[in-house]
């Protein structure tokens, strides 16, 4: 669908289904450490967890997994880490 607003035109678009979180909050935490957390159903909740990618300069490790609902529903909880308090949220790519 397609509108003008003061002389431009919008687009608007469903945001796709996503199977990903973004963590911050962490210091001198590994992807391993990350992966080996968010893929223990008792200490983060879930499972399934199928990459984790560290993006060093931005401070921010991106966390797939394999069932969609996984991402959504460890958002919801509170999650440390080697005494950190980590900040989980949904991650969208389209959204950046």
């Amino acid at each position: 669908m397609q509108r003008q607003l003061e002389g431009s035109h919008l687009s608007i678009h469903t945001v796709p289904i996503t199977d990903c979180i973004v963590v911050t909050g962490y210091k001198d935490t590994s992807s391993d450490r990350m992966e080996y957390y968010f893929d223990n159903k008792r200490r983060s909740g879930v499972e399934g967890v199928r990459e984790v990618e560290l993006v060093e300069d931005e401070g921010k490790f991106l966390v797939y997994f394999t069932d969609p609902d996984s991402a959504l529903e460890v958002c919801k909880r509170e999650h440390k880490v080697e005494g950190q308090t980590l900040k989980v949220q949904v991650y969208y790519e389209c959204l950046g």
